[in-house]
């Protein structure tokens, strides 16, 4: 319990660059920063695995497979698409619709438009969209073009889309089962990393920064004051990053945020510790 409260201490000490706290760190060991900074990312990790886990777990995942499997098999008999050379023509009159229940929602899975153009699928918002010339896949905000390829032809029809749902439903399994632990446990570790190289970068910045003012402060201990500066701009960053993952410049906004306490943190350590060498050197004459 005493531990707890020693490292609840310390982050709060940590969240906001203060003089007093970020003034001891010139006198703290770095094993103790090593040991808060290393608790820390822990700690932000398992937070991170349950965002990840709440959005990405087996349950939902069977759920979106079951919802892909069953819009493909609704896929009727009467429809029929060629792409040849680069084009597709169909036997529809009109835009065709498939749509898939995930969750007690309705999703637009695929649209087959061959007399309109992607623009128009800003309009419908499926996950795939088929034109005459292109294929688009939606993901996040963001809209993956793929010209059907020459010199090709195939078929689209029901016992196309049959073939496909169980090659799909078979891959999503192995894939699944290969991959989903990997993932869990690559995932927070990558983020580790990139957080560490992160402040890497950040220390090397600041010190430079300060080197440009003539202040000759040591890069050792400008990095070990990163590992108490990180801790709001990292909680911060993770916390945006699961209530949404597909934010834009999140990155370059963590980074910032990290740079901008770190240079405070530096500022107040140092400056404040200034005035008291000069106050101890004055009582010595």
């Amino acid at each position: 319990m005493k531990k707890v409260k020693a490292f609840l201490r310390v982050a709060a000490g940590s969240a906001v660059p203060q003089n007093h706290s970020y003034l001891l760190l010139l006198k703290e060991p770095m094993r103790r920063s090593l040991r808060y900074y290393s608790t820390y990312t822990i700690l932000l990790m398992c937070l991170f695995l349950f965002g990840l886990f709440v959005k990405v777990n087996p349950v939902r995942v069977q759920s979106l497979t079951d919802g892909v499997s069953k819009a493909l098999l609704s896929f009727p008999s009467s429809v029929s698409i060629v792409i040849e050379n680069g084009h597709m023509t169909s036997n529809l009159d009109m835009p065709y619709f498939t749509w898939m229940g995930f969750e007690d929602n309705k999703i637009l899975l695929l649209v087959i438009d061959e007399k309109n153009t992607v623009n128009r699928l800003k309009l419908y918002k499926p996950l795939v969209m088929l034109t005459g010339t292109e294929m688009a896949i939606t993901s996040g905000s963001s809209i993956k073009r793929y010209p059907y390829p020459l010199h090709t032809t195939f078929q689209i029809n029901q016992a196309t889309m049959l073939r496909f749902e169980e090659g799909f439903r078979d891959y999503f399994k192995k894939g699944f089962a290969l991959f989903y632990p990997l993932f869990i446990i690559v995932t927070p570790l990558f983020f580790a990393l990139v957080n560490t190289v992160y402040l890497v970068f950040s220390s090397v910045i600041v010190f430079v920064f300060f080197r440009l003012f003539h202040r000759r402060f040591s890069l050792r201990k400008i990095f070990q004051i990163g590992m108490h500066a990180c801790t709001l701009p990292f909680l911060i960053g993770y916390c945006i990053l699961a209530i949404n993952h597909a934010v834009s410049g999140l990155p370059f906004v963590m980074f910032v945020l990290l740079f901008i306490f770190h240079l405070t943190g530096v500022y107040e350590a140092y400056y404040e510790e200034i005035p008291q060498q000069e106050t101890h050197r004055a009582k010595s004459r």
